[in-house]
């Protein structure tokens, strides 16, 4: 059977385009026919022609020219029976064909209001804004698109086709954006885009700009981020409004000097002070200080309230400084005073109390207070002196200062060592001369000063021997000369420590060296004050002064030793009085020897090494001179009792024959007994070298063993007769004993063989005398 091997479907073609409606049937037998919107098409040449031949199978249909009012509508594709009694007519699904119309540009709507192309569009910022975009005449409907400058607003709208009335086969397309802009949109394009295949670009659009109109936001400019310095800086406020439409910059000033407002009388704290974008100070002054706020006003809404607190930086300045400025200031000696400085400032001023006094021969300036109250209790000389306040600020990292004018403080009372000044330990070479010295203040003056060590007493300016008491001399502080004393403060200066810089190599000594009869005048100057701010700013923060003053009250006394010697080295004892009272000092004097020269100790050490060596050389050599003396003896005494053994044996065999005889006589032979006395003298006396050789040899040896055996059996065998023992005894143990002790044994183990000897001997004497 027929059937269809394609079906025409769908299309689209411009006016004046050609267009090919597909069909072929398998097996066709039938004829071929088209159909548009249900009536029969025939086959016209150029304008409706087969593709190809139908006979093989292919009903395709060429249209020409196409036109949107003839070639539009529903085509289909139909095949008639093989036979007038077969059932396979084919007819296809109708396949549209479309000519294009290209629709009007698009056209923006807002509340039914059209708005052209590139006009303004106002919205307000966060409410929701309905927006319509028509595309007429178009065939087919054209597909609408929303974009935000280059952004597509997908999700935001939705598109209907309708049928353009009063055109026969076109359409309308409306598509609606919901959307809610905020106030960074303002300014953008909001483009309709309406997209097809007739325009020439395939596209045409619609835009407006939007004006999106919200309430205003405020921001500072110009905030300072370093300490603003009175009559130095300069600072400009603006208050950036953003707002649509514009806004209103209104000022405000909270607190400071109300008098700067514009408004007089200031009825309330806050008071507008100025309507302009931005405000100006230049320079700045303390009057500015106080805190500033700005706002903004529109049709919309009002902004946000921004403060800035604006504090205005000033040096410091001494407004009060007592109890007397200019004045000398008596205090009793051991009493106590205050001294008060009040400044202001901005940062509030720190305080510090110097106090200028004489140091070891210089001026020295001291730190006394780090409050502006200065308490001093138990008042000595030493507290002496100008008293300066110090006020400082820190601006910036750099310090701003200013010093009060001195206050001079004078001590009564009775006399008081210095003992700051005056040193207790003086050392000095032998021969040389010794300067003993002391200061001292006393108000009233002194009226006896003297010195005294050991059993002598020499009044000032008098003098005995090698020991001379010169005559008091005042003391006072050196005016110093130019450039002036500098006394550093560093801001950061956690050790409170004063630095003082004359920038001068040829600075005078601390004290002048005047005659007691010598007058100093005073002539107090005024204090130099800090220069101005703008000066200060080219160089490092610093308090200058210089100090005239004198303190007519104190003395240096002088102990002059000539040549001392030794027996100089000792406490000498200063007694200072006056009419209200007395005070003691000492002072140790130590006397040195010249040192011994490098050479002479080196010699004496050489001497001592050499020394050293001999007597090590000269014990080796008595050491090694009584160990041969020992080898000797112990050689003789081994020979000795070789000797003995074999008087022994022989001896035993005489002494049987005489006993023999004796069983028959009361006589006995005197070879026997001669014998005996040879014997027991060998026996006795070497029973110490065969004890020494017993030790000396091996415990197995046989030698020892038959030495030992032979001894004792040669001691059994000796006669009993009172004759015998007496001839025997002719050469004593003891003797033969004292004998061998004069031989020096060094080592231990000698010692140990004595001691055994020594029992080996009594045993002997026992069994004599037995």
């Amino acid at each position: 059977m027929q059937q269809f091997d394609r079906e025409p479907q769908y299309a689209e073609a411009n006016p004046g385009e050609i267009v090919i409606m597909p069909c072929r049937v398998f097996n066709k037998k039938g004829q071929c026919v088209w159909q548009k919107d249900g009536k029969p098409v025939g086959i016209y040449p150029g304008k409706y022609e087969w593709v190809s031949s139908p006979d093989l199978g292919d009903c395709s249909l060429r249209i020409s020219a196409t036109r949107a009012d003839l070639d539009a509508g529903e085509w289909e594709c139909q095949v008639t029976a093989s036979s007038f009694d077969a059932q396979d007519a084919l007819t296809s699904d109708p396949a549209r064909l479309v000519v294009r119309v290209p629709p009007s540009p698009p056209q923006l709507e807002v509340e039914l209001s059209p708005i052209a192309d590139g006009g303004n569009l106002t919205l307000s910022a966060g409410a929701e804004a309905t927006v319509r975009c028509l595309s007429r005449g178009g065939n087919p409907a054209a597909n609408v698109k929303w974009f935000l400058d280059e952004r597509e607003l997908v999700g935001h709208y939705n598109q209907t086709n309708t049928t353009d009335i009063g055109k026969v086969k076109t359409w309308m397309a409306v598509s609606t954006l919901t959307y809610t802009f905020s106030k960074t949109d303002h300014t953008k394009l909001l483009r309709c885009v309406a997209l097809h295949e007739a325009y020439p670009t395939k596209s045409r659009e619609s835009s407006v700009t939007l004006d999106i109109h919200y309430a205003p936001e405020v921001t500072l400019v110009g905030t300072p981020t370093v300490d603003l310095e009175e009559n130095i800086d300069s600072v400009s406020l603006r208050c950036r409004a953003d707002a649509n439409p514009p806004a209103t910059v209104i000022w405000r000033r909270v607190g400071g000097n109300p008098s700067m407002t514009i408004r007089a009388p200031v009825v309330s704290m806050g008071d507008i002070y100025s309507f302009q974008e931005t405000l100006e100070f230049s320079p700045v002054t303390r009057k500015d200080s106080a805190t500033y706020s700005c706002e903004a006003k529109n049709t919309i809404g009002t902004s946000n309230l921004i403060t800035i607190p604006i504090d205005i930086k000033y040096s410091p300045m001494i407004v009060n400084v007592g109890p007397a400025v200019s004045q000398q200031l008596t205090v009793t000696l051991y009493e106590s005073t205050r001294l008060e400085c009040q400044a202001e400032g901005n940062p509030l001023p720190r305080y510090q109390w110097l106090h200028r006094r004489p140091k070891d021969g210089e001026e020295d300036i001291v730190i006394r207070s780090e409050d502006r109250y200065l308490h001093i209790t138990n008042v000595t000389y030493e507290h002496q002196g100008e008293y300066i306040c110090i006020a400082t600020s820190t601006i910036n990292g750099l310090e701003r200062m200013v010093q009060s004018e001195a206050i001079t403080l004078r001590v009564v009372g009775p006399p008081q060592v210095l003992s700051e000044v005056s040193s207790r330990f003086i050392s000095v070479e032998r021969g040389d001369d010794a300067v003993i010295r002391a200061v001292f203040c006393a108000d009233p003056r002194p009226i006896r000063v003297s010195w005294r060590w050991a059993a002598f007493q020499m009044e000032a300016g008098s003098g005995s021997g090698r020991f001379v008491a010169e005559a008091l001399h005042k003391v006072s502080p050196a005016i110093l000369p130019t450039p002036p004393a500098v006394v550093e403060l560093e801001a950061d200066d956690e050790d409170d420590q004063v630095a003082i810089d004359t920038e001068s190599s040829s600075t005078m000594s601390a004290y002048d060296t005047l005659e007691s009869t010598t007058t100093v005048m005073h002539h107090p100057r005024s204090l130099e004050v800090v220069p101005t701010a703008q000066a200060l700013v080219a160089r490092p923060p610093q308090a200058v002064f210089t100090y005239p003053g004198k303190r007519d009250e104190c003395y240096e006394t002088r102990l002059r030793i000539q040549r001392v010697e030794m027996n100089d080295a000792r406490h000498y004892y200063l007694t200072v009085e006056n009419d209200k009272g007395s005070d003691t000092f000492y002072v140790t004097l130590t006397v040195k020897v010249e040192p011994v020269s490098m050479a002479t100790v080196i010699a004496v050490v050489i001497a001592c090494l050499f020394l050293i060596i001999v007597v090590t050389l000269c014990l080796l050599y008595a050491y090694r001179s009584e160990r041969c003396c020992f080898d000797r003896d112990m050689k003789s005494d081994v020979e000795s009792v070789h000797s003995s053994s074999q008087c022994s044996s022989s001896g035993n065999n005489s002494a049987t024959s005489q006993t023999s005889i004796n069983r028959g006589g009361t006589q006995r032979s005197s070879v026997g007994q001669s014998k005996c006395h040879k014997t027991l003298g060998t026996a006795v006396s070497d029973s110490r070298g065969l004890l020494y050789a017993d030790l000396q040899l091996p415990k197995t040896s046989n030698n020892g063993s038959m030495k030992v055996k032979n001894h004792h059996r040669h001691l059994h065998n000796l006669p009993t007769s009172s004759s015998s023992s007496s001839t025997c005894t002719s050469s004593s143990p003891q003797q033969q004993w004292s004998q061998l002790n004069r031989t020096n044994f060094s080592d231990r183990s000698l010692d140990q063989t004595i001691d055994t000897l020594d029992t080996s001997l009594d045993r002997s004497h026992s069994k004599v005398d037995v």
